[in-house]
């Protein structure tokens, strides 16, 4: 199933499995890119943010988050 040329409606469930999925064909090189352009948008993103967030520990294949609170000190962090 292609992103560009699917015309179904996906949940979040299939949206998960389909990402999981092209995430595996990454190179270890490329996800490092991956991770750190998430964190480049998601320390963009916050900068113009207050208030509590909340953060995770990361599983095996998901980008580890843990530098967030480091990046954006001025927000109040907690973790579940």
């Amino acid at each position: 199933m292609s992103l560009s040329k699917s015309t179904k409606v996906l949940t979040k469930s299939q949206w998960r499995s389909l990402l999981k999925q092209r995430l595996k064909l990454l190179s270890s090189r490329e996800q490092k890119r991956k991770d750190e352009a998430l964190m480049q948008n998601l320390v963009k993103f916050l900068q113009n943010q207050e208030g509590i967030w909340a953060s995770f520990c990361c599983i095996p294949g998901e980008p580890d988050l843990q530098d967030l609170a480091n990046r954006c000190s001025e927000l109040r962090w907690v973790y579940p």
